[in-house]
């Protein structure tokens, strides 16, 4: 029999699945920025919130390490910030993200990754990007499990307090999961794993 928390997990991935969400791909600033895959390729990445717990995640940043402007594919040194046992340990991966669906305006709508290691299949369609966040549903297939779903805020480097409402208020309006989601300290990821 499922617990209360599978129950809650299989009615979001369920909520996920039916909406046809409107995609907000703007510059609000003039800063320039052209979409999902600008935001994708800012120096430094960090998940901000997420309408699922990551278990012993303290925070997780993501720094580009290679970029294809034409073919709008990258790749990702990512960083992960763990608790157990008492103690705090660093993990990292590579991650490589390539174009799966597109806008009518040709924008990057969905980006596809693949782990080797994992046989993992993940996709971030894009709900909301800004020239400092951006707002995605993110599915999680393995070869033995379902697609698992979650949304998530992702800020970079610009992001400050006083975008808080441009990026949280649409994460909130999207997710429809109130108190039901976690916030992660970007600040625990300033001296992450490797860095000098």
């Amino acid at each position: 029999e499922p617990t209360k928390e599978q129950e809650m997990q299989a009615t979001k991935s369920a909520f996920f699945e039916s909406q046809n969400y409107p995609v907000k791909i703007y510059s609000k600033r003039g800063d320039g920025i052209q979409g999902p895959w600008r935001f994708m390729t800012s120096n430094s990445i960090y998940l901000n919130m997420s309408s699922v717990k990551i278990p012993s995640v303290l925070c997780i940043k993501a720094k580009t390490t290679a970029k294809h402007e034409y073919s709008k594919t990258l790749s990702q040194k990512v960083d992960f910030k763990l608790r157990g046992d008492g103690t705090v340990t660093w993990r990292s991966m590579n991650a490589s993200y390539a174009p799966i669906e597109f806008t009518r305006g040709g924008r990057v709508k969905t980006f596809n990754s693949y782990s080797n290691t994992t046989d993992a299949v993940t996709n971030y369609t894009f709900l909301l990007a800004t020239p400092r966040c951006a707002v995605a549903v993110k599915s999680k297939k393995t070869k033995d499990q379902d697609a698992a779903r979650s949304m998530e805020l992702w800020v970079n480097d610009y992001f400050s307090f006083k975008d808080s409402s441009e990026c949280e208020k649409p994460f909130m309006e999207y997710c429809k999961c109130e108190n039901e989601f976690t916030r992660y300290d970007i600040n625990e990821c300033e001296a992450s794993y490797g860095s000098a």
